[in-house]
Parts: structure tokens; C-alpha cells; sequence
């Protein structure tokens, strides 16, 4: 064996491990945002529900636990993405806001960011660090 060929063996095995970590990490990040996306969906419609009956939600505890599971999605999520500064700051101003489309504003902040974090990742894995 040459060492051109062994050096190219290394590299081809370099890039299956890189890929392989990186195919793991984006399923559980989708994963993650797919819950995340259905329960924002669910809160932003049942505080839609809750503004038209004087403020009483449809299942109130059901609502705090729906709440609290995105809140631990929302923080697994941001662990995973990394984002720049500039998205942290939105999606913190978005988690700390009590207005009735923060979930929804949330949801697409953080989906936006998974895209770019999605793209930058696949570039790095063809090209090479």
C-alpha cells in the first residue's frame, strides 16, 4: 500500500465519520423541531381559544404541560443549533414575550436558524473543515 493510498483511505474514513455524526445530529434536531412545531401549534391555537373566552383555556392543565414540554424542546433545540448572536438575541426576546404570536414567531425564528445551521453543516462535510 502506497502512502497516497493510505492516505486516501484515511480521508474517506474521516469523511463517513463526519457524515455519519453530522446524518445523527440533524435527525434528532428535526425531531426536535417537528414537536416543537406541533406544540407551538397547539398553543398558539389554544390561546387563540383561551383571548376569545375571557381567558380561559380549553384544558388549563393540559396547556402549563404542553407549555413546560416546548420550553424544554425550545432549550434542546438552541443547544444543538448554536445560533449566531444576533438570532440568540431574537429568540430570547421571543421566549421572554407574552404576546399572542410568540410561539408562532418563535417556531419560524428557530426553523430559520436550523435551515442555515443545515446548510452551513452539509457545505462543511463536502468541502472539508
Amino acid at each position: 500500500m502506497t502512502w497516497r493510498t493510505i492516505r486516501g483511505t484515511h480521508a474517506d474514513a474521516i469523511t463517513a465519520i463526519r457524515s455519519t455524526q453530522l446524518e445523527e445530529r440533524l435527525h434528532g434536531l428535526t425531531e426536535d423541531l417537528a414537536e416543537f412545531s406541533l406544540l407551538t401549534y397547539y398553543l398558539t391555537e389554544d390561546l387563540i381559544y383561551a383571548q376569545a373566552h375571557n381567558g380561559l383555556h380549553l384544558d388549563p392543565a393540559k396547556h402549563l404541560e404542553t407549555e413546560a414540554k416546548a420550553g424544554v424542546l425550545y432549550n434542546r433545540i438552541l443547544l444543538r443549533l448554536d445560533p449566531d448572536p444576533k438570532t440568540g438575541k431574537a429568540l430570547s426576546d421571543l421566549r421572554g414575550s407574552t404576546n399572542l404570536g410568540q410561539w408562532e414567531q418563535l417556531n419560524q425564528t428557530l426553523m430559520g436558524a436550523a435551515r442555515d445551521q443545515f446548510a452551513a453543516q452539509r457545505k462543511a462535510l463536502t468541502t472539508g473543515p
